[in-house]
């Protein structure tokens, strides 16, 4: 509701009534004949959605790969076919009926929703203030650190194999060396696991991208967000793509900590 600059009683009135009605706001305008109201609403009604798992059905069973306007210009792009595009229908509504989808539809969604879980699981993203999830990514720096200390790790790994392997029992010296040899893998292997957590850990080493989601409309709680959050990330084909390379280094990472702490059970 706009009132005019210095226009008392109509401040006053204006205040008045966004008591009772909370949902709107005041904006103080330099017109100092008049009182307006702007009434804004956007949003894709659910009744829209009346139909579209049929369409998607169609899609998604026919054998011919429907034609768009990426398919004109004869490039090779990621999305060329539209199967890989996103569904019309919000993951949210399809999650409890993933066994009734046709197969390919399905596969797409289940990937998705991995994807879109692995990004919160892996806290790869923030969120701020204003309701905007922001899509967070691996450092170039945490990627080389964890590619070194994943090196030194399966460097020791491979030593302690060739150590376990080694015949004791013709020379108690031999024995005596083999069991200090994997000690000192034993106590290298905690450092490395050590180091490969803290990385993983250290929010230094994740830095905001570009890809931002503001969720719109009137929102009950956090659960509220995440959800339609989770809908509009599975809804964003690029952002998926762009957190897959961060979850795949973090992944890589944790691939590795459990070879270690396999080769950890063998050590006493």
């Amino acid at each position: 509701m706009s009132v005019p600059i210095g226009a008392l009683s109509l401040k006053k009135a204006a205040d008045e009534y966004i008591q009772v009605n909370s949902d709107t706001e005041i904006a103080v305008t330099g017109a100092k004949d008049r009182l307006s109201c702007l009434t804004y609403a956007a949003g894709f009604p659910i009744c829209s959605l009346m139909g579209l798992d049929e369409v998607e059905r169609e899609y998604f069973t026919t054998s011919r790969i429907g034609t768009h306007s990426y398919e004109s210009t004869r490039l090779d792009t990621e999305f060329s076919d539209w199967r890989e595009l996103p569904l019309l229908t919000p993951v949210s509504l399809l999650e409890d009926k993933l066994d009734r989808l046709p197969l390919i539809m399905c596969e797409r969604v289940k990937a998705s929703i991995k994807t879109c879980d692995d990004v919160l699981k892996y806290g790869i993203y923030s969120v701020t203030d204003d309701y905007r999830l922001r899509l967070l990514c691996v450092k170039t720096e945490l990627e080389s650190e964890l590619h070194r200390v994943s090196d030194e790790a399966l460097s020791c790994v491979n030593e302690f194999e060739t150590l376990k392997e080694q015949d004791e029992s013709a020379d108690a010296d031999v024995g005596i060396d083999k069991q200090k040899g994997l000690l000192s893998r034993k106590d290298m292997l905690i450092q490395k696991i050590s180091e490969i957590r803290d990385g993983l850990s250290n929010k230094d080493y994740y830095e905001d991208t570009d890809y931002e989601l503001r969720i719109t409309g009137k929102l009950y709680n956090d659960k509220d967000f995440m959800r339609i959050a989770k809908d509009e990330l599975c809804y964003s084909p690029v952002m998926l793509l762009n957190a897959q390379k961060s979850i795949t280094i973090i992944e890589k990472a944790y691939q590795t900590i459990e070879k270690m702490v396999t080769m950890l059970r063998y050590i006493k």
